[in-house]
C-alpha cells in the first residue's frame, strides 16, 4: 500500500517544470519591474532637467520667502547672530540681488514710504550692550524707517521698552537727508536726533553718544533691491540692512 501512494516519475518530472517555470516567471516579473522602475527615474531625471525654469518675478519671491524665513528669530540681527546664520542669510541676500527687481525705473525711485526692519548687520554686543542698559532693564523693539523722496528726507526710529517703567515706550528718532549718487545709491547725512520720553534720556544720558554712534546713518547706502513689499541695502560699512514695507 506504502507503494501504491508514492509520486510516479513522470508526476515527478512535471512538478519540477512546473517549479522551474514558475520561478523563471518571478524573476521575468522582477527584472520587468526594476527595468521599468530604472526607467522611470530616467525619464523624471531628463523632465526635471530639461524643465523650463520659473519666472523671473516666481524665482524673486521664491528667494524672498526663503529669505523672510531664514532672518526669523534673530531679533533683527541687533545682538548678533551665529556665523553659520549670518552667511546663510547673506547667501540669500546676494541671490535676490542678482536676480534684481522687477520694477522698471531707477530704485532709488522706489523707496519712498514707510520701511521696518527685519534684519541688520549692526551689532550691539559685548560691554556696549551691558552699558546701554539692554540686558533687561531696556528692551529693543521695532526700528522704523520713513523716506521722503521728494524732499530728500529720511527719519529712522529706533523704539524701546522698558518694562522697569510700567513697559513705557520710548524712541530714538535720527532725522537725515540724502542725496542721490546713482541710480542705486544715495548719501545719507544725520541732521538731528531726538530721545524721547524724559525717562528715556535719563537712562542713556551717560551713554547717549555711544547710542548715536551705533545708529549714525551717515554715510553712502546702496540699494541693492527694492520692490512693493521688500528691501535690500548695503552701506559703506559693510553692513547689510532688510526692511519690509509697512
Amino acid at each position: 500500500t506504502g507503494r501504491g501512494l508514492a509520486p510516479r516519475p513522470s508526476d515527478m518530472r512535471g512538478a519540477t517544470r512546473a517549479t522551474a517555470l514558475h520561478r523563471t516567471t518571478q524573476s521575468t516579473r522582477r527584472r520587468n519591474k526594476k527595468d521599468a522602475n530604472r526607467s522611470y527615474v530616467r525619464n523624471v531625471t531628463a523632465y526635471v532637467a530639461h524643465a523650463a525654469p520659473l519666472p523671473a518675478q516666481e524665482q524673486v519671491e521664491d528667494r524672498l520667502q526663503a529669505l523672510v524665513c531664514e532672518v526669523e528669530g534673530t531679533n533683527r540681527g541687533i545682538f548678533g547672530v551665529k556665523a553659520a546664520k549670518a552667511e546663510a542669510i547673506d547667501k540669500i541676500a546676494r541671490e535676490v540681488e542678482e536676480l534684481g527687481s522687477t520694477l522698471s525705473g531707477r530704485l532709488v525711485d522706489h523707496v519712498e514710504g514707510s520701511w521696518r526692519v527685519l534684519y541688520s548687520t549692526i551689532a550691539i554686543m559685548g560691554s556696549k550692550r551691558t552699558k546701554l542698559g539692554l540686558r533687561g532693564f531696556l528692551q529693543l523693539s521695532d526700528i522704523y524707517q520713513d523716506i521722503d523722496t521728494e524732499n530728500k528726507k529720511a527719519s529712522n526710529r529706533i523704539t524701546f521698552r522698558a518694562p522697569g517703567l510700567n513697559g513705557s515706550v520710548g524712541a530714538l528718532t535720527l532725522t537725515a537727508s540724502y542725496a542721490e549718487l546713482s541710480d542705486t545709491k544715495v548719501q545719507v547725512d544725520l541732521v538731528d536726533a531726538a530721545l524721547e520720553p524724559q525717562q528715556l534720556k535719563a537712562i542713556f544720558e551717560q551713554n547717549y553718544e555711544m547710542l548715536l554712534e551705533v545708529f549714525n546713518p551717515t554715510g553712502w547706502l546702496n540699494i541693492t533691491y527694492v520692490d512693493e513689499n521688500f528691501r535690500i541695502g548695503r552701506d559703506d560699512k559693510g553692513n547689510l540692512f532688510i526692511l519690509e514695507k509697512c
